[in-house]
């Protein structure tokens, strides 16, 4: 019996979510053979007095033509019918672009707080395509205070990501290619994956909503502001600075300065925190543009110590927005608050012949 219902619920998501193509046909349908039926009083009760009796009448009333109400019977009927001949079509259309086309998930996990709703259930019937699942798990090399324990065995679960796309679709054509990628794991690997990714493919992000404990994709709203930078001109001539990005929360600046003394500081704040003010695309995009304008507006600029105080899909867009033919050298840190020394390695991002690497900070600083 679920079953059953489950099927009808599924074919009535299917035509409404989708749209399918018959679902005018059926709906004009149901209207035809609906102006059918008696269109008059359906009952019409009658009471009469007889001395101490009393009489009851039914009777049906009528105010069309049988011959067009049996017209508009049939002419409904047919319209279901062809209505089902349309959705089989479409159904079989379907079919053929599911086949020719990939929905590529790659689900990051970073921390050791476990999240029990996977990416992949959480993307929509509307993603049309065969679905390639693909798990970076980093989760054996975090311990219970979400502190990466093992940077280089973890770092070597994100390096051959692009390869495990390439090879979900390689017999397909690049129009027909969606990647989807969600997660929540540590700056400088969601840094990392989003620059390996790169922006050869389509790519739709989601992030996990913490409030509502549930994926989230993100999406255009058109509802966005610029982030205040500062340190621009204190940098102009310098071939290495320090690039800090606060969006959802306040980087530590104190911290910052400290691991960091000699280089000059350039700061992107939202002046916004909390945790919901990612969710707009396009606000998300004018914080990458303004990040990516940073980068290139310092024409003698050959290094960047990059600190991100964002949420995952923030992070991810960074990465993948970072142009590795034009912008220079760049190494992403791992934030530890509670430790001494707050920055104490990064993610060396790969250049071309180069691999990604872990640096630690003192071996990251140029003489």
């Amino acid at each position: 019996m679920n079953n059953i219902v489950t099927s009808i619920l599924d074919f009535f998501k299917f035509m409404w979510i989708r749209r399918s193509p018959s679902l005018p046909f059926t709906k004009a349908g149901f209207a035809f053979i609906f102006l059918s039926l008696p269109t008059g009083p359906l009952v019409e009760i009658l009471l009469s007095y007889e001395g101490i009796s009393a009489g009851l009448k039914l009777e049906t009333t009528e105010s069309l033509p049988s011959i067009i109400r049996y017209f508009f019977l049939g002419f409904g009927g047919l319209l279901i019918i062809y209505g089902l001949f349309v959705h089989r079509k479409h159904l079989k259309k379907l079919e053929e672009e599911t086949s020719r086309k990939r929905v590529v998930i790659i689900e990051h996990r970073g921390l050791t707080a476990p999240i029990n709703v996977s990416v992949k259930d959480a993307v929509p019937i509307e993603y049309i395509g065969r679905r390639e699942a693909i798990l970076i798990d980093q989760t054996p090399f975090v311990d219970g205070n979400n502190k990466v324990a093992y940077p280089e065995r973890s770092l070597e679960e994100v390096v051959r990501i692009r390869e495990k796309v390439d090879d979900r679709i390689k017999d397909v054509e690049k129009d027909d290619v969606i990647i989807v990628y969600g997660g929540v794991a540590s700056v400088p690997y969601t840094f990392l994956t989003g620059y390996l990714i790169d922006d050869d493919n389509k790519v739709n992000v989601f992030d996990w909503d913490r409030i509502k404990e549930t994926w989230r994709e993100i999406s255009s709203c058109n509802r966005h502001k610029e982030a205040t930078i500062t340190g621009l001109a204190a940098a102009k001539d310098a071939e290495e600075i320090v690039v800090v990005l606060s969006v959802s929360y306040a980087a530590d600046l104190e911290a910052i300065s400290r691991c960091f003394p000699s280089l000059p500081l350039v700061h992107m704040d939202t002046e916004d925190y909390q945790p919901n003010n990612h969710w707009d695309k396009d606000q998300q995009d004018k914080w990458v543009e303004q990040f990516i304008r940073i980068t290139r507006s310092l024409g003698s600029l050959r290094k960047i110590h990059l600190i991100i105080a964002a949420q995952n899909s923030v992070v991810f867009q960074m990465g993948r927005r970072y142009d590795r033919r034009n912008c220079p050298d760049v190494l992403v840190y791992q934030y530890e608050r509670d430790e001494e020394d707050a920055y104490p390695w990064a993610v060396e991002v790969p250049r071309t012949g180069n691999g990604a690497q872990i640096i630690m900070r003192n071996a990251a600083l140029t003489p």
